[in-house]
């Protein structure tokens, strides 16, 4: 807050809901903007953070029952690729130092 700037001593929290929309109106269409078509740029909005949220949970879908091999740890696991027929363990870890994935498979099934 700056020397030249009133303190705001009668500040009172608004839980009405209804004030709040009412105030958004009036600010928008002072400022010439049409509430509906603001409506619908917010539903866009909405919905394809929704989409790019269902995307993340599906990217997941490569490994099949993994099991980590240190509980804090997320990039070190062992696990059985979705795309392999034949139902062999792969290790799985990733290196930082090179940016990429180490990935072997045991050649075993059980």
């Amino acid at each position: 807050m700056q020397l030249n700037e009133p303190e705001i001593t009668n500040h009172k929290p608004v839980i009405d809901n209804s004030v709040i929309l009412s105030a958004v109106e009036t600010l928008l269409s002072s400022a010439c903007y049409d509430t509906k078509q603001l409506n619908v740029a917010l539903d866009v909005l909405k919905n394809a953070k929704e989409q790019t949220l269902v995307s993340k949970k599906q990217s997941n879908s490569f490994w099949f029952d993994k099991t980590f091999i240190y509980p804090d740890i997320e990039d070190c696991f062992i696990s059985k690729r979705a795309i392999s027929i034949s139902g062999q363990w792969y290790l799985r870890i990733y290196e930082y130092k090179n940016n990429k994935p180490f990935v072997r498979s045991f050649k075993t099934i059980d």
